[in-house]
Formats: C-alpha cells, structure tokens, sequence
C-alpha cells in the first residue's frame, strides 16, 4: 500500500505538467526557426522558417522555408493540437528534402507569447517512412 502511496506522489506532478494546449491561445502571427532532429540535416542545411497564422476559426496558414502552407483546419485537438496540410512546393531545393510537399504540424504547448511544436515534413499524407521531423518554439509577433 505504501508503495503505491509512494508512486502516486511522485507520478502526480508528470500528470499536472502534461496538461492539453489551449486552442483559445493560437490565434495570432507566430514565426520561428525550426530544428531538425536528424544530425545530417541540421549539418547540411540552414534552420526551416516557419511564419504562421491561425486564424480565430483555428485555420492555420503561412510559409514553411520557400513553401506557402495551404490553409487548413486542425484535425484533432486534444493532447496536441494537429494539423496536416499541403505545401505550394519544397521548402527548398535540397535533395534532401525536395520531395516533401506536405506537413504536420504537432502544438504540444502554448502560452499567450510563445508556442511549442513537432513538425514533420512529409511526401505525403499518409505515412512516409523517410519523413523529415524537427521541432520548433515560435513566438507571436504583432500584425
């Protein structure tokens, strides 16, 4: 019984610090600077731009590097808010990353100024095994 006292207690906080993102707080322009999670590209390429708008109804737009994102709505809201969306092109001309034309944009946290994401680029919707992911701290930026 103790035990299991004891393992409450120390799992209590992990639970009060993972709380879901507010939707309330995304409307806005957000830009950042984007970090890949594989060494080789954060070696052979410059940190991805990212310019975001999201609009009062949650509608998300902007660029991603060179690529304008196709607005979109998210797909789910809950622990992260997700959002999947074409691209108008590559976000550059690299090899290592020309073929993706898609991303999914994953808000795990947000606060008034600031808001935090995974993101994968993608060649397509569905499930791409040479997916290029990263993550990203944006900040909002007045109109």
């Amino acid at each position: 019984m103790m035990r299991n006292i004891l393992l409450l207690a120390f799992a209590l906080p992990a639970f009060a610090a993972a709380q879901n993102p507010d939707p309330s707080l995304l409307p806005g322009d957000w830009r950042a600077t984007g970090r890949y999670y594989e060494v080789k590209l954060r070696q052979q390429l410059p940190p991805l731009r990212f310019e975001l708008t999201i609009d009062t109804d949650l509608t998300l737009s902007g660029q991603v590097g060179d690529a304008t994102i196709m607005p979109s709505k998210p797909r789910s809201i809950g622990e992260r808010i997700a959002y999947l969306t074409s691209l108008s092109g590559p976000v550059t001309q690299s090899d290592l990353v020309r073929q993706k034309v898609h991303v999914e944009i994953l808000i795990t946290d947000a606060s008034p100024g600031t808001l935090t994401a995974d993101f994968h680029l993608k060649s397509r919707e569905t499930f791409d095994w040479t997916m290029r992911p990263g993550e990203f701290r944006a900040i909002r930026v007045e109109r």
